[in-house]
């Protein structure tokens, strides 16, 4: 487990131009090590978020991100606080330090966008084909894990799927192992575990803090929102069951919750344009499948209903699940 931490403020020159405030609170941004994450947290910071917890399992891709941030924060004068905690989030401790060091230094999430790239190992070489960010899932996980929810009562006290504990959640996901290939579907289970556990923490946190108001927005108010962004390959049997779980338990956590004034929704996309892609093969579907309009996406269109799904705007969105493929 690497618990490093490094918690820095940032200050931009004395006149520069100032974002809007569209998102005044806090941001809780895993895997921001990848490109998505980089450019959902470069977005935010455009439209007026200064308080940032940026998580990745990589420390040098976590960096370069905050790099990034603090290049536009000098650039556009505003004052930001970045939290950056480099760790895998498949060990319960780092976790469990997270968490602590969000209650700790800021007392609250207001929008928790959890970027995936889940390319799980190809069946017949063991490789990984893109990035990790220790989360991903899988489809049997999330089926048996539905059925102990059920099983835990009547249906009158049917408990949420954030309740569940880390036994229960073993054995339901113990199913997705030694399915096809054992060590795709094991990495698939352990990766969902992770997402569950991240995400039960940010319903948990939410849920207890105040309803932040905005002037404007009196009949939108919420407590928090979380947006589940996965990025899979389209000729993947494992990436394609990793999104049906996500979208599943998306919106049964949405169900669960939403009467707490929490939204929680999801995107799921097929390969994107990677900023360092060469121009060339940019607008081709390449051997990952066809995309929308015959060609691939982009980061950016992927970013924008991101922080759409954030805002107040979005109030009555809610367990949505978005196909952008």
């Amino acid at each position: 487990m690497d618990a490093t931490a490094a918690h820095s403020s940032s200050q931009g020159p004395a006149g520069a131009s100032k974002p809007s405030t569209e998102y005044p609170g806090t941001a809780l941004i895993v895997g921001a090590g990848t490109v998505v994450g980089r450019q959902t947290a470069l977005a935010l910071l455009h439209h007026g978020c200064t308080k940032f917890i940026l998580t990745d399992s990589s420390a040098t891709r976590l960096d370069y991100t905050s790099l990034s941030l603090k290049s536009q924060v000098e650039r556009l004068g505003v004052y930001t606080t970045i939290l950056l905690l480099p760790g895998d989030l498949r060990e319960h401790a780092f976790v469990d330090h997270v968490f602590a060091e969000i209650t700790r230094r800021f007392g609250r999430v207001d929008y928790a966008i959890n970027c995936l790239d889940v390319h799980a190992p190809h069946p017949s070489t063991g490789t990984t084909t893109g990035k990790t960010t220790g989360a991903g899932a899988s489809f049997q996980g999330v089926t048996v894990m539905n059925g102990l929810v059920g099983a835990k009562g009547s249906n009158a006290s049917v408990g949420d799927s954030s309740d569940i504990g880390n036994g229960e959640f073993d054995l339901a996901s113990s199913a997705a192992k030694g399915e096809g290939s054992k060590a795709g579907w094991t990495a698939a289970a352990e990766g969902l575990k992770a997402l569950w556990e991240v995400t039960r923490r940010e319903i948990g946190m939410m849920s207890r803090q105040q309803v932040r108001l905005r002037q404007g927005y009196e009949a939108r108010k919420q407590r928090g929102a979380i947006v589940n962004l996965v990025v899979g390959r389209q000729d993947s049997p494992i990436d394609g069951s990793v999104e049906d779980t996500i979208a599943n338990f998306t919106r049964q956590d949405s169900k669960d919750h939403s009467v707490e004034m929490l939204r929680i929704n999801a995107v799921l996309t097929g390969p994107l344009v990677d900023p360092d892609m060469p121009v060339d093969v940019r607008g081709q579907t390449g051997s990952t499948g066809r995309g929308i309009g015959g060609r691939l996406g982009t980061v950016d269109e992927v970013v924008d209903l991101v922080l759409f799904l954030c805002a107040e705007k979005s109030s009555f969105v809610h367990g949505t699940v978005f196909g952008m493929k």
